[in-house]
């Protein structure tokens, strides 16, 4: 009986003790890695998680926390920052490792307008951000592939994706992309995207606006060849653009 009292009071201790820890157990210091780079405690969202400091540190989902997702919006550039990974000590100190990856391009969605960045990472539009807009027509967006075509494709075009103003998801076998002074753009999301963007750059290099029959209506990018299709009558209608030269 004197062993059972024993052992029941040694283990009323252990467990108070380990709830003392749990609870004393708090955030006491914040440091900020963002896209590899260590920053000081007052750099943007860095002076805004130190808010984090005197809250629990134990038994918490860093990632799906109401309170660090909030401190990680930037409301004046309204750009989010993505938490990576974690690291913290018993001590109390508390490393993120942070992202900002800019946006590679706006997505309309219906009545819904966002950014989204090349990793897939969407926050609130920002008008004052000039990237192309992607009008999703067909809802394809929604498949992952199609998010990898585009990035794919728009990082292929290289300095030339700035010339792009506009990519129209029509369907998966027709998307428009539009570049002012040009005509329309069609090509495919089936198709290879860095093949499908080196021969949008060869028809850029090649053609000038101002040299451009105002009878080609569309450059089709899902021939071998790049093809202008025109609106007027000839024996195919169509003029192959010899993407070797």
């Amino acid at each position: 009986m004197k062993k059972l009292l024993f052992w029941a009071s040694l283990l009323g201790i252990v467990v108070a003790f380990l709830a003392l820890i749990i609870q004393g157990a708090t955030i006491r210091r914040v440091e900020c890695v963002v896209n590899d780079q260590t920053v000081n405690d007052d750099f943007r969202v860095c002076a805004r998680l130190q808010a984090v400091i005197g809250t629990r540190l134990l038994f918490r989902d860093f990632y799906q926390d109401e309170m660090i997702a909030s401190l990680l919006y930037e409301p004046e550039t309204k750009e989010t920052f993505t938490l990576i990974r974690l690291e913290k000590s018993l001590a109390g100190r508390v490393t993120f490792y942070l992202s900002d990856q800019p946006p590679l391009f706006r997505i309309q969605q219906g009545e819904k307008l966002g950014l989204v960045s090349a990793s897939g990472v969407f926050r609130e539009n920002n008008e004052q951000v000039r990237v192309p807009l992607i009008v999703d027509q067909a809802q394809l967006y929604e498949q992952p592939a199609t998010h990898q075509f585009l990035t794919e494709f728009l990082n292929a075009l290289g300095e030339n994706r700035s010339l792009v103003t506009q990519i129209t998801l029509v369907s998966v076998e027709r998307i428009e992309v539009r570049i002012p002074g040009f005509p329309l753009v069609v090509g495919e999301l089936q198709q290879d995207p860095k093949l499908a963007a080196a021969r949008l750059v060869i028809i850029i290099k090649q053609l000038r606006p101002r040299e451009i029959d105002v009878a080609i209506r569309e450059l089709d990018l899902r021939f071998e060849l790049p093809v202008l299709r025109t609106t007027v009558s000839t024996d195919s209608g169509q003029v192959l653009i010899d993407s070797q030269e």
